[in-house]
């Protein structure tokens, strides 16, 4: 018998970046990174679709400026996948 197949996983980035304000100024701006895999799941009784989260990791900083946002978001999605591949690695060796 053949394995049921299933649609492919998601790999999901979710950023949220809010500006920091002090005395009426923006001083900066708190970041928040989720780096998630999906997969497509039914829920008993319902016939409605759903994403099930199967990994997920998440971090957050501050930056002084967008320009610094940048960097900072390439520096800590970064992160996260080496993090999402060294789990996949350990999960399938």
């Amino acid at each position: 018998m053949a394995a049921e197949a299933h649609a492919p996983d998601t790999l999901v980035v979710d950023v949220d970046c809010w500006p920091v304000h002090v005395g009426g100024r923006t001083v900066g701006y708190a970041v928040h990174f989720a780096l998630s895999v999906w997969r497509p799941a039914t829920v008993e009784g319902s016939r409605a679709p759903v994403n099930a989260s199967t990994w997920e990791s998440k971090e957050s900083g501050l930056c002084p400026d967008l320009a610094g946002c940048i960097g900072l978001m390439k520096e800590t999605v970064g992160g996260l996948m080496d993090e999402l591949l060294a789990d996949l690695v350990k999960a399938n060796p």
